[in-house]
């Protein structure tokens, strides 16, 4: 059975899959625990690949910051994770266009452990849909310098309305990226990883990453 251990110092705190360690990956999954049957997708996740879940405690991005850097060499990060148009929920952090600026810092510390032609795959749905969508895998492009992946529509089951159709999108190429899910997980995930409209408008409101108070998002789950 693959288990989560914790993982504390006092500058960080996560969990990472002992089932999953690999002593030097080239691979790093990245899973926020708000999303729909968790545990399958934990199971499902491929040999070789690190694997993290986050703290919903604390600012996410600022986690990935710090798993990152115990890493170098990096060439795909995978986030999967609940999104919507232009919106990348992770735990009680939403990045998007409005305040992706104000983690620069953050981004850079991810940018140095990736891979000159490394990309970034992003899992939630609609994330990368319409104007709002291409802005923000634009800045996050800028940022890191990584190739950006996401999805237009829903991701997940498709008796939900989902698909797994995750394409590169900054810079487009129609070379599909590799997901971190065996194609079983893929075909008998349950759910979609995009949030009810109560959770959304409750993550819009979360904390810039300056503020010094957490807030705690809860709602229903599509």
């Amino acid at each position: 059975m693959k288990t989560l251990t914790q993982t504390n110092s006092p500058e960080q705190k996560f969990w990472q899959l002992d089932a999953q360690l690999s002593q030097n990956p080239t691979e790093i999954a990245i899973i926020d625990t708000a999303i729909t049957d968790l545990e399958h997708l934990l199971g499902g996740i491929k040999p070789g690949t690190a694997t993290y879940s986050l703290d919903n405690q604390t600012d996410a991005v600022e986690q990935i910051a710090k798993i990152l850097a115990q890493h170098t060499n990096i060439q795909n990060l995978h986030i999967i994770s609940h999104g919507s148009p232009g919106n990348l929920y992770l735990g009680t952090t939403a990045l998007n266009s409005s305040n992706i600026k104000n983690y620069s810092p953050q981004l850079q510390k991810w940018r140095n452990a990736l891979t000159p032609n490394a990309s970034i795959i992003l899992y939630g749905c609609n994330l990368a849909a319409g104007d709002a969508g291409n802005q923000f895998l634009t800045q996050l492009n800028q940022l890191t310098g990584a190739n950006i992946a996401a999805n237009t529509q829903p991701t997940g089951n498709s008796k939900l309305g989902g698909n797994w159709e995750i394409q590169q999108l900054i810079p487009p190429s129609p070379q599909k990226p590799k997901l971190a899910l065996t194609e079983t997980t893929l075909k008998t995930y349950s759910g979609v990883l995009g949030f009810a409209p109560r959770l959304t408008s409750q993550l819009a409101m979360a904390p810039s990453p300056s503020a010094s108070a957490t807030s705690t998002a809860t709602g229903n789950l599509t």
